[in-house]
């Protein structure tokens, strides 16, 4: 596993400043958002953030559905490195991306 100090490591997190990630946290949220910062805590700054969590339909005594997604539109979300779970490219940045690589 590379070291996060090396080149090869700070080029690809510079590759994805600017570009649209989804973030799956500890509790099971999930947070997307532009990607703006990461700090050496690897706490992450997304800006046009939106939250979402699954939540069980019994809290709520919905009985037509068996979850509900709950989605909350945020100005600035810092995630927290030790929550953190996994980082994605979303995925229109992603297809975008590709077919620049593949012309």
């Amino acid at each position: 596993m590379e070291k996060m100090g090396s080149s090869t490591s700070i080029a690809k997190v510079e590759n994805l400043l600017g570009e649209r990630i989804k973030c799956t946290l500890d509790d099971g949220r999930h947070v997307a958002g532009t990607f703006l910062c990461l700090d050496r805590l690897t706490n992450i700054i997304l800006s046009n953030a939106v939250e979402e969590r699954v939540i069980s339909s019994a809290d709520y005594s919905d009985t037509t559905h068996e979850h509900i997604i709950v989605t909350r539109n945020l100005s600035q979300a810092m995630i927290p490195g030790e929550r953190l779970r996994k980082v994605e490219v979303d995925a229109p940045t992603f297809q975008s991306r590709v077919a620049v690589m593949d012309s």
